[in-house]
């Protein structure tokens, strides 16, 4: 059985992404269980408390591995850390305020593996609010009767890819926008994020303002096919 190595980074930075972390964690071990996973923790501290509390869930083998570093050193060193120890073949990334749901890694594994020739990453999430524009979207993907819009920014809180294609985009750098700076790498490297729009199995808990999911616009971003994206701004 091929190896899934999910890199999960956490920064206690106040006492709300403290509050949310905790849950964040729990999600991934409890959702993660039924394939063949490691988990790499890597804390950049802020919080005693936290660390050890992630220190026992080592101790427990609910992470197989944890890096604590003395100081913040910022989350793109942090997931290079991760990577560093990394032996799967799949590589996925995550921030301490994810909360996932049941089904998302197994999905996420089926849609890799079901587009073997395609440039792509998953992400369990809608997109943020940052990169909804018409703009960033670029195609449907289709199976089992559902459909997936890809979009070229999304996810970059939470996403899971294969790890010749992350070698292939690139380490990140230790930038303060770290996660800005690989993905224009993923786009120029030509792939895209298969989002899970329409029916998201993770919810990002430090958006606070969230989705707006009442409110429903059109895109209009028209593919070859005619099909037109609706999603919620």
């Amino acid at each position: 059985m091929e190896k899934i190595s999910l890199i999960w980074t956490n920064w206690s930075q106040n006492e709300f992404r403290s509050g949310i972390m905790r849950k964040s964690i729990n999600s991934l071990i409890a959702t993660t269980k039924v394939l063949l996973t490691e988990i790499i923790a890597v804390d950049n501290g802020g919080n005693i408390e936290d660390s050890k509390y992630l220190l026992h869930l080592t101790e427990k083998n609910a992470i197989q591995f944890y890096i604590r570093n003395s100081v913040n050193l910022y989350f793109g060193f942090a997931r290079n850390q991760g990577v560093d120890i990394a032996c799967g073949e799949y590589i996925g990334f995550s921030d301490n305020d994810i909360e996932y749901k049941n089904g998302w890694l197994e999905k996420s594994i089926t849609l890799l593996k079901e587009f073997p020739d395609r440039k792509i990453a998953i992400t369990p999430l809608k997109a943020d609010r940052q990169h909804r524009n018409e703009a960033h979207w670029t195609e449907w993907f289709e199976f089992n009767g559902e459909r997936f819009p890809a979009n070229m920014r999304a996810g970059s809180n939470s996403w899971l890819m294969r790890r010749k294609d992350f070698d292939e985009v690139g380490r990140f750098r230790n930038h303060r926008v770290a996660g800005s700076k690989w993905t224009d790498q993923f786009v120029k490297k030509g792939f895209t994020m298969i989002t899970m729009e329409e029916s998201p199995l993770a919810l990002d808990m430090g958006f606070k303002k969230g989705y707006d999911i009442d409110k429903e616009v059109e895109i209009k971003r028209v593919f070859s096919n005619g099909d037109k994206i609706i999603i919620n701004d």
